[in-house]
């Protein structure tokens, strides 16, 4: 399994329904699910998002697009914040170096190496997705 398939596995999956035209729920438009998939496949290849600095202005520049349209295009997409979606990238690329039985890092330089600029935020993003802390994953799902 490629990474880009393995990120897209953990991550929730959009809103179902037509992408014709935005409705009141919140569903995304035509350009708001294609301007998604630029991002999507922009962050899973370049892996910014591991930058610990990254964020909406920066993406949208990479992007050649707004930071507003880029936001609204996650959260239509995904029912996620900006923040809330890159989160969820760090802690799935943390996952995968945790499960990794010939990675003996330690936690908080995994935290580091996934862009978490301190352990407490790493952890409570991990916790807040797992529901176990990432010592805890590790000695479970070992590879």
């Amino acid at each position: 399994m490629t990474l880009l398939n393995y990120f897209k596995r953990l991550l929730p999956q959009p809103a179902g329904g037509s992408v014709a035209a935005a409705t009141p729920e919140g569903e995304p438009n035509v350009a708001e699910k294609a301007l998604f998939l630029r991002i999507e496949d922009f962050l899973l290849t370049s892996k910014l998002y591991l930058d610990e600095n990254i964020n909406r202005n920066t993406l949208a520049n990479q992007l050649q697009s707004n930071e507003n349209y880029v936001a609204k295009a996650i959260r239509r997409n995904l029912q996620m914040t900006f923040n809330e979606y890159i989160n969820s990238l760090r802690v799935a690329y943390a996952c995968d170096l945790l499960s990794d039985s010939a990675n003996n890092t330690g936690i908080v330089k995994i935290a580091a190496e996934c862009g978490f600029k301190n352990r407490i935020s790493f952890y409570r993003c991990f916790m807040a997705i797992h529901g176990i802390s990432p010592t805890e994953y590790r000695n479970k799902n070992k590879k």
